[in-house]
């Protein structure tokens, strides 16, 4: 099993790529911050930190279809894991013409773990399967899709029923929320080196971290004290870095 520190160093990596720093010669593990590296002879500290859903605290409880597919999903999982397939993030949407408590569980958990073995993406990729996007004869009647991704940063293999039709628009409180748990610590940062980025990542694996981002997004500006903050998108490749409101606080360090 990879260890927290090796997939921190995956996702430094993928960043620098998106966001095409040259110059790049020498990355250094640290804890606070997370690394720092040198760019055309100048130090940088990188903190990362991943953007996830926020839940409320109140969470009702679980009916008994969902239940019963959370039960499908576990035993897919368990299958997948016997046939030594990667880690993998699938997520199953389930027929809403077709109650949980009338399927054979165990015959869908079999068929879930064989199309799932089927199709394993390439590391990196996210692939969709049936409705909306297709429709694929393959897929019996009490799923309508199902959706596989395989991530460096998945440390065990997930099949999980999606009780969510539509993945949550992005937010600016999202985005300041990841910022304000961060900020706590940059002075501490900042001792290490004078110069410290945020990379907030979404899109990394679980779909607690999948955001879609509005149109416009980025004509915002945001507060922060960092000297620059990114937005990642792991699946879809991007990195941006986000406008700030005002002059970042520099230092005399």
């Amino acid at each position: 099993m990879k260890t927290k520190k090796a997939l921190e160093r995956k996702i430094l990596q993928h960043f620098m790529e998106l966001a095409q720093l040259s110059g790049c010669t020498k990355i250094a593990e640290r804890e606070e911050p997370d690394f720092t590296i040198e760019i055309s002879g100048y130090a940088v500290g990188i903190e990362l930190t991943t953007l996830y859903l926020d839940q409320p605290t109140h969470v009702p409880n679980i009916q008994q279809g969902e239940v019963f597919r959370r039960r499908i999903c576990e035993r897919a999982a368990s299958l997948c894991v016997e046939r030594r397939l990667p880690n993998l993030e699938v997520s199953v949407h389930f027929s809403l013409n077709h109650r949980a408590q009338r399927y054979d569980p165990e015959r869908l958990a079999e068929w879930l773990a064989q199309f799932i073995s089927e199709e394993v993406p390439p590391e990196g990729e996210w692939r969709w399967f049936g409705y909306p996007h297709t429709h694929d004869l393959r897929i019996p009647e009490q799923i309508s899709a199902v959706s596989i991704g395989r991530f460096a940063s998945l440390d065990r293999m997930h099949v999980s029923s999606a009780e969510a039709g539509f993945v949550p628009a992005l937010s600016i409180a999202d985005v300041e929320r990841a910022i304000a748990s961060k900020e706590r610590r940059l002075s501490a940062y900042r001792v290490a080196c004078p110069v410290v980025w945020l990379v907030i990542s979404i899109d990394v694996g679980s779909r607690a971290t999948m955001f879609s981002v509005p149109e416009g997004f980025f004509a915002n500006r945001f507060q922060y004290q960092f000297d620059q903050v990114y937005l990642v998108s792991h699946l879809f490749g991007w990195a941006r870095r986000l406008p700030a409101s005002e002059s970042p606080m520099v230092s005399d360090a």
